[in-house]
């Protein structure tokens, strides 16, 4: 089990980024100010 505590930050900081950029980009695209539709 101790295999998990060193894999399981490799897998969190690639999601985490993919988060941070998804939410960058959904966020982006929105218009300022304005609901979507």
């Amino acid at each position: 089990m101790s295999d998990l505590a060193t894999v399981l930050p490799g897998l969190l900081l690639p999601l985490a980024i993919i988060a941070v950029v998804g939410v960058i980009t959904f966020a982006y695209r929105q218009p300022p100010g304005g609901k979507h539709r």
